[in-house]
């Protein structure tokens, strides 16, 4: 699995099932609005 990694943001690739689970278990508004957004583009 290929990680990019700085001092203060870990990014990796994940499924749109998983992505779909870190959704549904954000607690913040906010942050499940921004991440709905990631699912929206990756089906277009």
């Amino acid at each position: 699995m290929i990680k990019i990694e700085t001092k203060r943001l870990l990014l990796y690739p994940i499924s749109s099932e998983e992505m779909q689970k870190v959704i549904d278990d954000e607690k913040d508004s906010e942050m499940k609005k921004a991440r709905g957004h990631v699912i929206i583009s990756r089906t277009q």
